[in-house]
C-alpha cells in the first residue's frame, strides 16, 4: 500500500507545527493516520478493480489533498482543541470519499482495470460461439 501523503505535507499544512516524539499526537501517530487513510482509499479501489499502485502525476495529487483532509481530521481530533476544524475537515474527507467511489477511475484516468485485463479474451481454445444454441 502506498502512503498518498507524508508527514512534511501534513506539517507544511498545519502551520507552526512539527510532529515528533513528544508532540500530541505524536510523529509515530501522524503516520499510523497517513496510513489508515490511505489504505481506505485503496480499499475504494480495490473494490472497483482499480490497479494499484496509482501512477497517474495528476491522479496523485487529488489523492495527496483527500489524504490531507482525513489525516488533518484525525490529527485535529487528537490535538483537542479545535473540534469545528477536525469535524470541517472530516466532512470534505467523507465527502471526497463518495466521489471516489462514484468515480473510481479517477485514481486510474488510463482506464487500466483488473477486470478489463483478465476478462477482455475468452480463455485459449475456447469459442465464444457454442454449438447448438442460436446465436441470432
Amino acid at each position: 500500500m502506498a502512503a498518498y501523503c507524508v508527514i512534511a505535507d501534513v506539517q507544511a499544512e498545519i502551520q507552526n507545527t512539527v510532529f515528533n516524539t513528544t508532540t500530541r499526537p505524536t510523529a509515530a501517530q501522524v503516520t499510523q493516520f497517513i496510513a489508515d487513510i490511505s489504505g481506505e482509499m485503496d480499499a475504494i479501489f480495490i473494490a472497483n478493480a482499480i490497479v494499484l499502485p496509482v501512477t497517474d502525476a495528476n491522479a496523485l495529487l487529488l489523492l495527496k489533498r483527500v489524504c490531507l483532509l482525513g489525516t488533518k481530521s484525525r490529527v485535529y481530533g487528537v490535538m483537542g482543541m479545535e473540534v469545528e476544524r477536525e469535524r470541517d475537515y472530516w466532512k470534505m474527507y467523507q465527502a471526497e470519499l463518495r466521489r471516489l467511489e462514484e468515480n473510481p477511475w479517477i485514481a486510474n484516468p488510463a482506464g487500466t482495470r483488473q477486470d478489463v485485463i483478465q476478462h477482455s479474451m475468452p480463455p485459449a481454445g475456447s469459442s465464444v460461439f457454442k454449438k447448438g444454441v442460436p446465436q441470432w
